[in-house]
């Protein structure tokens, strides 16, 4: 197999959705609804722009904890999850050497080497 973008990809992407379950997005849409029944009690006009704006406050925090998660956890995860995607990945690529490209040894009988390389030769390539 060798590496290409739309199993990267595919690899990516699978890594980022395993950190944002069902549960997560439960949570969220709790904290929001908590921060409008907060704003929506008040009932006095004095205090009625400052319970919106605490309410956009509540909703603001809710999905950045959701996003990033508290103290670096979420993004701590992310990071090891795309790290295991991309080990994955690349491991399980097969690296094809022309024999024009390879160092080769100079040999009487196949298998039997009578001289190292004849030049160390550079790998080159990319993810296609």
């Amino acid at each position: 197999m060798a590496l290409d973008k739309a199993t990267l990809k595919t690899a990516i992407e699978a890594a980022l959705n395993a950190q944002w379950a069902a549960g997560d997005l439960t949570t969220l849409k709790a904290d929001v609804k908590a921060a409008f029944d907060t704003a929506f009690a008040v009932t006095d006009p004095t205090q009625a722009a400052s319970a919106r704006q605490t309410c956009a406050d509540a909703i603001a925090t809710a999905c950045h904890k959701y996003v990033h998660g508290s103290d670096g956890v979420r993004i701590a995860a992310l990071a090891t999850a795309l790290s295991n995607a991309l080990d994955t990945f690349v491991k399980t690529a097969t690296i094809t050497i022309d024999p024009l490209n390879a160092g080769l040894q100079t040999s009487t009988v196949a298998g039997t080497p009578t001289a190292g390389p004849a030049l160390p030769v550079p790998i080159t390539g990319a993810v296609s």
